[in-house]
Order: C-alpha cells, then sequence, then structure tokens
C-alpha cells in the first residue's frame, strides 16, 4: 500500500511538473515523440491531461499553464460523459491547488522519478499480458510480452545533438545552475559575490577547518539561509552534538538571542579591511539581561514557519559518531521521499565522523570511498550537498589553509565542487571575524590567497552578519 499511495503522488508531481515547467513537459514529449505512445501514466484521466500538456509544448514551445483550464473547457463542450469531465476538473482543481502550496524546485529528480514510474507502469502492463498468456495457453503472447520491454530514460545518455536538442540545452540553463542559496541583504553584498553560485543544485560543497574554528556554525548558517528560501533541508548530525545541542543552537539563531543571561553580546555593525589586511570593525553592544526562553523560541518558530510557508522545510536526523554511513543516509532519505518528503539541500555535520562503508578498507581508502558516494549522492538526487571536514595538524600553525591541509585523504579536494577554508587567528578570533577562502573551485576562477572577510556572532549562531571581499574594494 506503501508504494502505491507513493506512486499516486510521483503521478501527479509528473502532471504538475508537465503543466507547468517547460524542461519537464519538454523531456515527457520527447518520449512521447519517439514512441508515438500516450499511455505512461495508469489512468486515462492522467494519460489525457498529459496528452493535453504535451501537445501544447509540441505546438508552442513551452508548458501549457494556465492555458490548460481553456484546453479543458473545449474538451468538455464535446464530451456528453459529464461524470467524467467532473474527475477531470477535480483532477486539474487539486495540482492547481498542490502547485501553489508546493511548487516544483527540483526538476532534474523528478524527471528521474518520471522515468521510474513510468518504467513501473510498462513492467506492471507486461506483467497483466504474461499472465494472461500464461492462463490462455498462449506462451508466445507471453515471451512476446517480456521482449517488448524497454526501460523508461528520460534523461538517458544515449548520444545527442546538443545543436538541436533544445531538453538537453534548456537543463544545461535551467538546471545545473539553480542556486539555491542567496545571500540577500545589502550587508552581504561581497559574501554573495564570493561564493556566487556555489550553492547550486548538483553541487557538493565542503568546508575545511581547525577545531573550534565555526565549521557547525557556517553549517547551520547554510541550512536556515536555505529553508528563508523555502528549500527543503535534511540536516543530519553525525556525532559531534546531540539532538538538544544542535535545537538549541538553532534556537539561538532564530530568536538571536543567546542562552546565557547577564553578559554583553557584540554585533558587528561595520567591516572594513584596508589594502595592508588591517581591520576595521565596529559593534553594537547589547546587554542580555534574561536568556532564552522556550515560549519566545516557539513563538519565533511559528512566525518563521507563516512567513517562509506552511510545508516542513527542515529534518533533522542526529546519530552518533560512526553509527551511519552514506548508505544509511541514503536510506532514511529513501523512507522520507516515501512520504512525499524529497531535500534541496543536504546537510552533514560533518562528514569525517561517518561510518566507513567497508570497515576493512585502509582508513584513506575508507574516507575516498565516503567521500565519492556523497558526489554521487548529489547527481542522483540532484540536490545541494554541503559537509566539513577536519584540517590536518599542520593547520594550526598556519595562517591561510591550502590544498596541502587536507585530512587523511587527499581525494576529498577531488570529489567536491568546492572547498571552502574557514581560518582565523587568534585575535581574529577575539574579534569573531573568520576569513574564507576557495581551495577547490570547479567551473570558477579562484585564488587561494584572496581571502572574505566575515565577521559575526556565535553566541547567537550567526557566523556571516557582515562581510568584506578586499578583491572587490
Amino acid at each position: 500500500m506503501e508504494v502505491e499511495s507513493f506512486n499516486a503522488d510521483v503521478e501527479r508531481r509528473i502532471l504538475i511538473g508537465m503543466i507547468t515547467d517547460d524542461t519537464v513537459v519538454s523531456s515527457v514529449a520527447s518520449l512521447w515523440k519517439t514512441t508515438n505512445r500516450f499511455d505512461f501514466f495508469r489512468t486515462d484521466i492522467a494519460n489525457l491531461v498529459g496528452r493535453w500538456a504535451v501537445d501544447h509544448y509540441n505546438k508552442y514551445s513551452k508548458a501549457i499553464r494556465e492555458s490548460i483550464q481553456s484546453r479543458f473547457q473545449s474538451y468538455q463542450d464535446k464530451n456528453s460523459n459529464q461524470d467524467y469531465c467532473k474527475q477531470i476538473s477535480d483532477l486539474l482543481t487539486s495540482l492547481d491547488l498542490e502547485f501553489d502550496n508546493n511548487p516544483i524546485q527540483n526538476r532534474d529528480y523528478l524527471i528521474d522519478q518520471a522515468s521510474r514510474y513510468f518504467t513501473e507502469v510498462q513492467l506492471d502492463r507486461i506483467a497483466d499480458r504474461i499472465k494472461a498468456g500464461i492462463q490462455s495457453g498462449k506462451l508466445e503472447d507471453s515471451l512476446d510480452a517480456v521482449n517488448s520491454f524497454q526501460r523508461v530514460e528520460l534523461n538517458a545518455d544515449l548520444g545527442i545533438d546538443p545543436l538541436r536538442n533544445e531538453t538537453a540545452i534548456r537543463q544545461a540553463f535551467e538546471g545545473g545552475a539553480e542556486q539555491l542559496i542567496h545571500f540577500n541583504k545589502k550587508d552581504e553584498d561581497d559574501i554573495q559575490f564570493f561564493f556566487g553560485n556555489a550553492f547550486s543544485r548538483d553541487s557538493f560543497i565542503g568546508f575545511l577547518a581547525g577545531e573550534k574554528v565555526g565549521k557547525s556554525f557556517a553549517l547551520l548558517d547554510i541550512s536556515v539561509r536555505a529553508m528563508k528560501e523555502r528549500r527543503k533541508v535534511a540536516f543530519f548530525e553525525v556525532g559531534d552534538m546531540s539532538q538538544n545541542q544542535v535545537i538549541m543552537r538553532l534556537m539561538q539563531y532564530v530568536t538571536a538571542i543567546p542562552k546565557k543571561k547577564d553578559f554583553v553580546i557584540k554585533v558587528p555593525s561595520r567591516l572594513e579591511v584596508d589594502k595592508k589586511h588591517n581591520i576595521e570593525i565596529d559593534y553594537n553592544e547589547m546587554p542580555i539581561r534574561e536568556p532564552l526562553f522556550v515560549e519566545d523560541a516557539i513563538q519565533k518558530c511559528r512566525k518563521m514557519v507563516e512567513k517562509h510557508g506552511k510545508d516542513e522545510l527542515l529534518r533533522l536526523s542526529v546519530h552518533a559518531s560512526g553509527s551511519v554511513s552514506v548508505p544509511g543516509i541514503v536510506s532514511r532519505l529513501d523512507t522520507w521521499e516515501r512520504s512525499g518528503w524529497i531535500p534541496d539541500v543536504i546537510v552533514i555535520d560533518y562528514a569525517d565522523l561517518l561510518a566507513p562503508i567497508d570497515g576493512k578498507q585502509d582508513r584513506r581508502y575508507q574516507v575516498d570511498d565516503t567521500w565519492k558516494r556523497l558526489r554521487g549522492l548529489s547527481q542522483s538526487k540532484h540536490c545541494l550537498i554541503v559537509t566539513a571536514t577536519q584540517a590536518d595538524a599542520a593547520s594550526y600553525k598556519t595562517k591561510l589553509l591550502d590544498k596541502s591541509n587536507f585530512s587523511e585523504s587527499k581525494t576529498k579536494l577531488a570529489h567536491v565542487t568546492g572547498m571552502v577554508g574557514i581560518n582565523a587567528t587568534p585575535i581574529e578570533r577575539d574579534q569573531q571575524i573568520r576569513r574564507l577562502n576557495w581551495i577547490v573551485r570547479r567551473e570558477e576562477e579562484y585564488s587561494e590567497l584572496e581571502c572574505l572577510y566575515v565577521a559575526g556572532c556565535l553566541a547567537i549562531g550567526r557566523p556571516m552578519i557582515l562581510g568584506f571581499y578586499p578583491k572587490i574594494h
């Protein structure tokens, strides 16, 4: 029953994608055109609505969107079966409501789901034909059914003409470069320039730092920013903190209130760095007379949910160090997916504490396998993965991290799409300042020597309140 319910949900999401999204409908239209078939859905109504979407795309090269109502009205005027038309009308109304509450975001993953769903439908029909042939004594019919099966793959790597394949071109522009996290405030312009489109779908970003420099704070900050843009975030805490500690740190962030009282917090208000790397920073001092109360936290969470949508945007999964591996995370994600919850961003705090996939391997190969699989996960789920890793012992004596400061396996740097170093001298820590530098970055020019200076207030869980990037000043 669980699988049937899941398939029904997927069928609805595919129809929504075909009605509202150019890339989704173009992928399905290519399939229907090459096979000359219009029966990939389980029900006649779904196939009819899907055909309307494909016909519109083939004629106008765009999704049908609101025009589907006029297409339905034309169909209703010519059809005497009003009960059937009422079923179509109810379906379109429910799809419209569902799209308003949960618009298509991860289109690439939806296309992958469509491939699987269409394949399942074909297998069910072939199974019926095989059974019917056996029961009727017509063995050849059963064998013909077996031989007729062909897996449905909308994104199959069968070789394409990149100048003529509009679907591939559209996906290259709309899918791979979709930014999931932005830095939108005026004081964050330099931060946005530094990160650019790094936090995009299909990307794998790591933060490299020594102990107690701010890796977990950076991961939490990225998670909250993603939620504020209505992205679904799966946060896996692996051994570094307990569930209570993660939630308390999150509450400090969303309320901007520390958990202690009777002290003064310093919130940075101005940050500048001259050409000689001299730092000028001003603060607003805020006396804390009362600590963070539970009712304040609950009320703030309610407001955040109302502001950023009623959908569940964050799922926290806490595990002891070494108790969960990448396959274990995938299993948890698959369970959530069966209930219809699919993350756009997966945050792992942090990857070094994941269990090895093969405990008999040398530690270096275990680490390589873990990071390789994390990269594969970002690609198969078409999501952004963000994690952190511990720098080596030499990092304690260096002012700026570089490619030599990896721990355990240098292939970590080969698997990520970007690795960001978090640097801080003792004086900078006292000033609540960190320097970020790109250690590895694919598809973009970068220099390990160019640093983004960020100032925050860790008492309220916020490591990047202000940013200053000397390169653009």
